[in-house]
C-alpha cells in the first residue's frame, strides 16, 4: 500500500529558439572583419548566444526542479516507512535540522511510540521554492491495552517540508495541547508518534 504518486513538477514548456539561416551569405564573398563587425550580424550572434544560454539554463533548472521533486518523494517515502518500522532515531535524522536545538535524539525517541502505524500513501507533493507540503494518507491505532481490540483509523495530514543544504527535511512541529486562546487542545494523532 505504499506507492508514491507525486505530482510530477510542471514547467511551461518552451519553445526552442533556432538560429537563422543565412542561404545567400556566401562566405567566400564577404570579408571576414566585415562579417564580424556588421552590427546585424553582431546581434544576431548575441541573439543566438542568449537563446542558446537561456535553453541551457531553463533545461538544467527544469532538471534540478525534477530531481529535487523526486528526492522529495524518496524522503517522504523514507520518513513514513520510519513511523511504519517503529524507526525514531531515523525519523529524527530526517527532521530539519533546528529540531536539535529543542530536543534531543534521546529525548525524541523516548516520546515516541504511541501511536503505531500500518501504511500510508502519499497522497500530492507541492513544492514551493525550498519549502514543501506532503499531504498523507495512513492508517494508525493507539498503542494502548484498552485499544488492543480497535481497528485501525484512517487520517490524512499535511507535513511541511523544508529544503536545506542540498536535502529535504521534515519540519519538525512541537506537539502543543493549549490552543490560541489558552483552551486545552488535544495534540494530533500524528505529533504523537
Amino acid at each position: 500500500m505504499h506507492r508514491s504518486e507525486p505530482g510530477a513538477p510542471h514547467c511551461e514548456s518552451q519553445k526552442r529558439m533556432r538560429p537563422e539561416t543565412f542561404e545567400n551569405a556566401r562566405p567566400g564573398r564577404m570579408k571576414t572583419t566585415r562579417i564580424l563587425t556588421t552590427p546585424l550580424v553582431l546581434g544576431l550572434a548575441g541573439v543566438i548566444t542568449f537563446a542558446a544560454l537561456m535553453n541551457a539554463c531553463t533545461k538544467s533548472g527544469a532538471d534540478d526542479g525534477q530531481a529535487n521533486a523526486q528526492r522529495l518523494a524518496e524522503r517522504v517515502q523514507e520518513i513514513w516507512q520510519c513511523r511504519v518500522d517503529g524507526d525514531y532515531g531515523r525519523k529524527y535524522d530526517m527532521m530539519s535540522p533546528d529540531i536539535r536545538d529543542r530536543v534531543s535524539k534521546s529525548e525524541f525517541m523516548s516520546a515516541k511510540g504511541y501511536v503505531l502505524y500500518y501504511s500510508y500513501d502519499v497522497d500530492k507533493l507541492e513544492i514551493d521554492g525550498n519549502e514543501a507540503m506532503a499531504t498523507v494518507t495512513y492508517t494508525w491505532k493507539a498503542n494502548h491495552p484498552l485499544f488492543a481490540k480497535t481497528d485501525p483509523k484512517e487520517n490524512t495530514t499535511s507535513d511541511p517540508w523544508v529544503f536545506i543544504d542540498g536535502e529535504w527535511y521534515m519540519k519538525y512541529r512541537t506537539p502543543s495541547i493549549t490552543g490560541a486562546e489558552g483552551e486545552v487542545q488535544t495534540p494530533k494523532d500524528d505529533d504523537l508518534d
